[in-house]
């Protein structure tokens, strides 16, 4: 009798731990937060950032009481797709996030074209050049930006991971104009970095379900366009804006960024929090 007992105590114990993780997938938000922890712990352990102890930590938003981004920084180390890109031995390490979840049975706002998170990212890139490291990658040996090598890292970003993701067979466009360049800002506890301001026009991600993509975990399902006749993926201008800084320290650099498609909302995600990343040694 007592095995029996013991017996249905286990069953009813893996009944109930089956029945919650089903409710949890179910459900987009909790099956969002679930997916993002285990990619993110998976490509965290990854990066060459966790391997020699370099602490980079950006606010996600959950340090904000607002319903505005998502609550977890998300970690994608490259495994080679942008050396290939680039025909160049480079290690990159992606931070970001995106629009929070309108609901806990909804879908990201990423997706919502009257949000003003529609299309929006913010986060960060580590950068080095393997071949060599002690070569700032993304300046040249004055020290200025190298516009065409800071371009590639969103362009890439864009084009190949984020849009592919979401099964994106349109043409994919990302294009760049009215620099605005500012050097030597203090920014993030470090003096030396340089703010890129810049207009974007690329594929806002309004489209229309065909299938199942693997994005659709992260961002839940999509929302057709708004506008009737509207094309799946539309391009349209977004702002964007960069903070550059090479840390020698560490042979690494570094790119703070946020694409959103109005200045307000770039401006209070720069104040509140993009502006509060550390960067730093472990065992400091």
């Amino acid at each position: 009798m007592e095995n029996y007992k013991v017996k249905k105590y286990v069953l009813l114990t893996i009944f109930f731990i089956i029945l919650v993780f089903f409710m949890v997938m179910v459900m987009p938000y909790s099956r969002s937060f679930m997916v993002t922890e285990i990619y993110k712990e998976m490509n965290r352990n990854q990066s060459i950032l966790t391997k020699e102890g370099i602490h980079f930590n950006i606010p996600s938003g959950s340090r904000t009481k607002e319903k505005d981004w998502f609550n977890q920084m998300i970690w994608f180390h490259d495994s080679g797709g942008f050396s290939r890109y680039m025909n160049r031995n480079l290690d990159m390490t992606v931070l970001y996030t995106y629009g929070a979840f309108n609901s806990v049975f909804g879908t990201s706002m990423y997706y919502e074209e009257q949000s003003p998170f529609y299309g929006a990212f913010y986060g960060g890139y580590a950068v080095r050049d393997m071949d060599k490291p002690w070569e700032p990658f993304g300046f040249d040996t004055s020290g200025r930006i190298v516009n065409s090598e800071i371009e590639s890292i969103p362009l890439y970003d864009q084009k190949y991971l984020v849009l592919p993701a979401l099964g994106c067979t349109q043409e994919k466009v990302f294009n760049t104009q009215d620099h605005i360049i500012v050097k030597d800002r203090t920014y993030a506890g470090y003096t030396g970095w340089t703010r890129v301001d810049s207009r974007i026009r690329t594929n806002g991600p309004a489209h229309r379900r065909q299938g199942f993509h693997r994005g659709y975990l992260q961002y839940g399902m999509p929302l057709e366009p708004t506008e009737k006749g509207k094309k799946d993926f539309a391009p349209q201008w977004f702002y964007g804006r960069m903070y550059i800084r090479y840390f020698e320290e560490y042979q690494i650099t570094i790119c703070l960024y946020v694409m959103c498609k109005d200045l307000k909302t770039v401006d209070a995600c720069d104040k509140e929090l993009l502006s509060k990343t550390e960067i730093g040694n472990i065992s400091e």
